[in-house]
């Protein structure tokens, strides 16, 4: 029998009613140490899930140098502290400075390693418009989608498999990246900026019988 994704939770949350959507900012941010310059938004659910298929309606802001995200992520638990060793993670990431494409997937594990792949702008080019991105995860792959259409599958691999021992936080935040070639042109000038969410649902894996 197939397995199925079935809704558990749907999240809707509003903070600018003249645009009915959560907002997460970047702007600058004077002496905060360490090197950094910025102040960015974030928000993180307080559940964690194993499996299932995570939806969001994201606006990016398609300023360069930033990285608008949705994304799981393992931040230890009672028998487990976080590490690099036990990195857990499912992305999509938005990325406008990219030369190889704004979409960016990927799946981070043990010790940071990563299955990454950035789709071309002739399958995904967001711009700063609504879009609608999805990723399914099942003991077997993980799947990503834009506007309902599949763009990456990775199946029956390491990187997948390593994902089942560990729950993870579903987040959203929106960031300047360090690196070069997700920096690329950034000028923040016009600050601050904004990535939207219209929404996000979250979807229970039914194991087959």
């Amino acid at each position: 029998m197939q397995s199925t994704l079935n809704a558990l939770v749907i999240l809707a949350v509003t903070t600018l009613p003249e645009t009915n959507a959560l907002s997460l900012d970047s702007q600058a941010e004077a002496a905060v140490g360490w090197g950094n310059d910025w102040r960015s938004g974030e928000v993180m659910t307080w559940e964690t899930y194993k499996y299932g298929k995570f939806i969001a309606k994201i606006k990016g802001d398609d300023k360069k140098g930033t990285c608008t995200s949705f994304f799981t992520f393992w931040k230890g638990d009672s028998t487990e502290d976080w590490s690099y060793y036990g990195w857990s993670e499912l992305d999509v990431e938005l990325v406008p400075s990219d030369n190889d494409g704004t979409f960016s997937t990927n799946i981070i594990w043990s010790n940071m390693s990563q299955n990454h792949d950035t789709l071309d702008l002739s399958i995904a080019d967001p711009q700063d418009d609504w879009h609608t991105y999805e990723m399914q995860w099942t003991p077997d792959y993980v799947k990503w989608l834009y506007d309902g259409e599949i763009v990456r599958s990775v199946e029956n691999d390491a990187s997948v498999e390593w994902l089942h021992d560990r729950e993870q936080h579903l987040m959203m935040n929106f960031w300047i990246p360090a690196w070069e070639n997700w920096n690329r042109d950034f000028d923040p000038v016009e600050f601050p900026w904004y990535a939207r969410y219209d929404f996000v649902e979250v979807w229970d894996y039914v194991p087959p019988e």
